[in-house]
């Protein structure tokens, strides 16, 4: 519901006299990456969804004054976000951002050819550059060629004068998309009161009961009541899924911002697979405005399943000769994903089920199945044993059943038997000797580490990130982060025990980078929904932002010089590491996403 001040209203009175602020589309980023990495995003800076039917950007090539390529837009931008158009020959990170990509020659632009974006009445709403002039185009004292340039917060509508445009821009290096698919403005302080679901999609097992849909408002009223329709629409399953869900009503008294639809999973007897339910919002009542974000989608998950009749504790024992006791026997169980998959063919991966950890090895088959660390899964196959390490072979299934929880690795100062199968964590170690640390064997190194009392192998394998980034090799001291693992082909197996990394991020080097307060890297706002922005003290200086679960595993990165916007709307509720480090400092800090 839009707040109007009286000056708003005398504003209001003479809309034919002067164009108002906020109340057209304008030019909102400029792309001008390496090779193809084009890209342009067009803002919506009003209140209301804006049909893109008719609207054009047109170029104007090399100082010529007239128009060489023309690109139609189509769609819809929703009020107060972004439309990004991209090259089709531009790399994924770009792509991503997407809502258009195009093979159009308008997107090979190059830094000197004027870009203008015009309305259905062919009025020239925003215009790049000086039209007729052969020259490289300027923003402020920065070429346009090879940069990105973000606009400011506070422009509210575009302009056909260039000498009032190229003020009103944020200059970053090439191949900056990290602002693109979204944008920062002035025009939403006015914003209208918009109800959206808090996420976009949430897992569920079928055996769960219940799931609670969040729903929120962003300026609830001290005085208003507002309604919305949570409305089932699509999804490949059906409202019987749900205990025949019908239409639920959801209403905001005064001053209420959150709000919750419970959701009654049927648990039935079928042996199916995975299943998604897609809900919207209508019919908002009360002044209220659906916002953007008015689509959620549950996938309930494949959870038929016979129940697992063993806990991997119950077959890990090991008899006199190191072997395990239960050699040979076939098992189900379930566990935890640990870590990624080792083997280019098939499958080699480690789960924990809470009482302990087993490997999984199929040579070929997958199942189906992509390993992807959290997912908990149901495996079948006979308990097995490969040079000291207990793990499932011969294997008759493994699929997906829902998503389990990463345990915290716990810090051990020495590796054996205990730690087979478990996330551990050794500090203070440092390479034995940095030769070893090399990557010409296609299969993966091993390497000696120390913390000068015990000794053990670091094992790089060629599936890790670590392999094939060939990142570089660590000095002096540093803490690691892996899955225990054991390499020994001789009774009594009780030697050449290893640690495994998952990625570069388990490899924490103590690198001599100072370690700052949370003012080096202010975060705002915090709770928030996994959108949101991080604000340097040193400006100017390229700095990398990671987002990282509590196990250590980043789960979004990006750089910047100042303000760096965060958007990981998809994460899962709860704490998270936000680690901000440039060459001089780092700095970590916790964040709520709800």
């Amino acid at each position: 519901m839009k707040k109007f001040s009286i000056l708003m209203l005398m504003l209001t009175c003479i809309t034919g006299l002067f164009a108002q602020p906020c109340s057209k589309l304008f030019i909102s980023e400029y792309v001008e990456g390496s090779s193809n990495n084009k890209a342009l995003e067009i803002y919506n800076p009003t209140s209301a969804p804006i049909n893109l039917s008719g609207y054009r950007l047109v170029q104007y090539n090399n100082g010529s004054d007239t128009v060489r390529y023309t690109i139609g837009l189509t769609g819809t931008i929703n009020a107060y976000d972004v439309y990004v158009i991209v090259n089709s020959q531009g790399n994924a990170t770009i792509k991503a951002n997407a809502d258009s990509i195009t093979t159009n020659g308008l997107m090979g632009f190059n830094g000197d050819d004027v870009i203008a974006l015009l309305s259905p009445a062919n009025d020239t709403l925003d215009r790049i550059g000086v039209i007729g002039v052969a020259t490289k185009i300027a923003i402020g004292d920065t070429l346009a060629e090879n940069h990105t340039f973000v606009r400011l917060a506070s422009v509210q509508e575009g302009t056909t004068d260039w000498t009032v445009g190229t003020t009103q821009w944020t200059k970053f290096p090439q191949d900056v998309f990290s602002y693109l698919g979204s944008h920062t403005n002035s025009c939403a302080s006015f914003t209208d009161t918009l109800v959206t679901f808090s996420q976009a999609s949430a897992s569920v097992n079928e055996e769960a009961g219940t799931y609670n849909v969040n729903l929120q408002i962003n300026a609830p009223s001290a005085a208003s009541t507002f309604g919305v329709d949570v409305e089932l629409v699509g999804g490949t399953g059906t409202a019987a899924d749900i205990d025949n869900y019908t239409t639920q009503t959801v209403t905001f008294l005064p001053t209420v911002g959150l709000q919750t639809v419970t959701l009654t999973i049927t648990d039935d007897a079928l042996v199916e697979g995975a299943e998604t339910l897609i809900f919207k919002l209508r019919n908002a009542t009360g002044g209220v405005m659906i916002g953007a974000d008015s689509t959620f989608t549950l996938t309930i998950n494949a959870s038929d399943a016979v129940a697992a009749p063993y806990t991997i504790a119950q077959i890990t024992g090991i008899d006199t000769a190191g072997r395990p006791d239960s050699l040979g026997v076939a098992v189900k169980i379930t566990g935890t994903v640990l870590g990624i998959n080792l083997r280019a063919t098939g499958l080699e991966f480690f789960i924990h089920d809470g009482t302990d950890g087993i490997g999984v090895f199929s040579p070929s088959s997958t199942f189906g199945y992509t390993v992807a660390e959290g997912d908990s899964v149901h495996v079948e196959g006979d308990v097995a044993f490969y040079n000291g390490l207990t793990q499932l072979q011969f294997l008759d299934t493994v699929y997906k059943i829902g998503t389990g929880v990463v345990p915290t690795a716990v810090v051990v100062q020495d590796l054996g038997e205990d730690t087979e199968a478990e996330l551990v964590r050794l500090n203070n170690v440092h390479l034995v000797d940095a030769s070893q640390w090399v990557f010409t064997n296609p299969a993966g190194f091993n390497t000696n580490i120390t913390d000068g009392n015990g000794t053990w192998a670091l094992r790089i394998d060629e599936q890790t990130n670590i392999f094939t980034s060939q990142m570089a090799v660590p000095t002096g001291n540093f803490d690691v982060i892996g899955i225990g693992s054991q390499f020994d082909n001789t009774s009594p197996y009780t030697s050449s025990y290893q640690i495994l990394p998952r990625s570069t991020t388990d490899i924490i080097l103590h690198s001599g980078v100072q370690e700052v307060d949370n003012n080096f890297a202010r975060i705002y706002p915090n709770p928030n929904s996994g959108n949101f922005t991080v604000v340097l003290a040193e400006q100017g200086v390229e700095t990398e932002v990671r987002v990282l679960s509590l196990t250590g595993a980043v789960v979004f990165s990006t750089k910047g010089t100042d303000m760096i916007k965060v958007n990981t709307v998809d994460l899962s509720s709860g704490l998270y590491i936000v680690e901000a480090a440039n060459a001089n400092k780092i700095s970590r800090s916790k964040i709520q996403v709800q």
